[in-house]
């Protein structure tokens, strides 16, 4: 692919738009992203930006608009699901999409292929999360459950077996469409959660031994699971006291008191020797003996001493549910993931009342919410696409899984046994359940630096996983991935007779990969590439360079990589 460097780094292609309508977008341009000279840390934006006038949402659904969805959605498009959106319509897609059972549990699976067995311990978990994302019916389920486990975090990093995080995985994709409070819930008790936050085995305070009990769940549960640090009103902009200053949501001393609740949990090992897996299944039980009987103050509410473990356990998690922050906390996360990396106030709000009320007074209904999201006339107004401060820096992880599902990726034998892709010098730099931290493998609230992200009051997440080693690294990979030299592979069935006509092809391309989101400029300059691949001898391996040429440099352009 000699002609790959050429027109990713030749920083032609200009900032802003062209007659396409395309635009550069998130204030970076095509050289910067092609050179990736976006490092940087952690910043105070509110990452809540205003609008030049109210979005729209258009009257009728076109096939761009379509592939654009689909993009937001569930990572991909074929033309098969944007035929069956165009007939089905955005609330019937969704709906049905809801309402699609989980083909097979993880867990289950991995029994299946013999992926429970102690040599496997280390790498199973890969093999399932890839298998799943890549080829499980339940597209948006299959989404929403990845943003889950990067806001929810455990990581096999730091688990000793792959079941662990099997069940861990299953349980995300069972709560995915149902209430909040019983996702919390559930990400409490789950022996993955209790061994990676040290919430199994924790014990009540000794005043003998001087033994405190452990406070790092009690901590992690409100600033990265459900009220962040500062105090949000709904529309996500922060409180600020007299003094202008942000109000925190919690303290020191709420922290403490919290961590009473999570005492006296472990995994439950009571199972016989033919059924000792379900230690890392089953939800972790309570010791009571283990377990703090003092009052428990914090968030302004009291839970009574001696109240018995379970029902504490339960009051606390209800405080934090009903706690104000929890709405306008995971509307924006919700938002950024799925949508733009800077909303703004009204669509954070709109968004937030919709996890408050689902319209029948009920709080958390996770359907409601993930709809709004979805539907809002921000993530549909496709006027915003030419706004510079609309959308987001697609994830690595989110590009391998949409090249896979867009040409139908398999590996050779059904093992699917793909590593992790963890490596930052030679693979993605990120892979499922392999955060390096609880803190996600980037912040909600990462400002890139040298940028003018943080004087605009802007923010953009997932450049916090952008350098110039990934960027290259990024290409190399998937160079090898388009062009089957890695463990998946596609036949791409009907691509290779469209390589014949280069202008055609690189069409298709854009309209599935980017919803036709490419300013002309590059699309001539893609098409002038592919096109120099001659034909006339060894037709079929050229017809095969022609795709796997055009398929990266789009893969590889900064107007593919800002979602919009």
């Amino acid at each position: 692919m000699e002609h790959l460097s050429a027109v990713c780094c030749s920083g032609a292609e200009p900032q802003g738009k062209d007659e396409s309508g395309a635009g550069v977008s998130l204030l970076v341009s095509a050289s910067a992203l092609s050179l990736a000279a976006c490092g940087g840390g952690e910043g105070s934006a509110n990452g809540v930006v205003g609008r030049a006038s109210a979005p729209v949402m258009p009257a009728e659904m076109t096939p761009v608009h379509a592939s654009r969805f689909l993009g937001q959605a569930q990572l991909f498009a074929t033309q098969a699901d944007i035929d069956a959106l165009l007939d089905q319509g955005y609330t019937n897609w969704l709906n049905t999409q809801f309402n699609m059972p989980i083909e097979k549990k993880g867990w289950d699976w991995l029994f299946e292929q013999g992926y429970n067995a102690l040599e496997f311990r280390g790498v199973a978990s890969d093999y399932l999360c890839w298998k799943d994302l890549i080829s499980a019916p339940d597209t948006l389920r299959k989404r929403v459950a990845l943003i889950l486990s990067e806001v929810f975090v455990v990581s096999q990093n730091s688990l000793a077996s792959a079941l662990q995080i099997a069940a861990y995985w299953d349980l995300l994709n069972e709560h995915a469409f149902g209430n909040f409070f019983d996702l919390l819930k559930a990400v409490t008790l789950s022996p993955a959660m209790g061994r990676y936050l040290n919430t199994s085995g924790n014990k009540k305070a000794d005043p003998v031994t001087g033994r405190q009990p452990d406070e790092n769940y009690a901590r992690e549960v409100m600033q990265l699971f459900t009220l962040g640090l500062f105090q949000l009103n709904l529309n996500g902009s922060l409180k600020r006291n007299a003094s202008g200053q942000p109000i925190e949501t919690y303290s020191q001393e709420d922290v403490t008191e919290l961590a009473k609740v999570f005492t006296g949990w472990v995994v439950d090992n009571r199972n016989s020797t033919a059924d000792k897996q379900l230690v890392h299944r089953n939800p972790m039980r309570l010791v009571a003996a283990d377990h703090s009987n003092d009052a428990v103050s914090f968030l302004g509410s009291t839970i009574p001493a001696n109240t018995p473990g379970e029902q504490a356990l339960d009051m606390a998690l209800r405080t934090l549910f009903q706690h104000p922050n929890v709405a306008p906390f995971w509307a924006r996360q919700l938002i950024q993931m799925m949508v733009t990396s800077n909303p703004s106030a009204d669509y954070v709000e709109r968004v937030a009342r919709a996890f408050e009320n689902n319209g029948n007074g009920v709080r958390g209904d996770m359907r409601v919410f993930i709809t709004a999201v979805l539907l809002d006339p921000e993530a549909r107004d496709p006027s915003l696409i030419s706004n510079p401060d609309f959308g987001k820096l697609r994830e690595p992880i989110a590009r391998y899984i949409q090249w896979a599902r867009t040409f139908n990726a398999r590996p050779a034998d059904d093992k699917w046994r793909i590593p992790q892709t963890s490596s930052p010098s030679t693979q993605l730099g990120q892979s499922p359940f392999r955060s390096p931290s609880v803190f996600n493998f980037f912040r909600p609230n990462y400002v890139p630096s040298g940028s003018e992200f943080s004087s605009r009051g802007m923010i953009g997440p997932e450049f916090q996983l952008l350098s110039e080693v990934t960027v290259a690294a990024y290409v190399n990979f998937m160079e090898k991935a388009v062009s089957n030299k890695t463990p998946l592979r596609s036949t791409y069935s009907g691509w290779l007779e469209l390589a014949a006509n280069p202008v055609e092809l690189v069409n298709q391309l854009v309209f599935l990969l980017v919803a036709d989101q490419m300013s002309n400029t590059l699309k001539q300059e893609i098409v002038r590439a592919v096109g120099s691949i001659s034909i006339e001898m060894n037709r079929n391996a050229n017809l095969r360079n022609r795709l796997y040429s055009a398929i990266v440099l789009i893969l590889a352009s900064p107007q593919y990589l800002i979602q919009k």
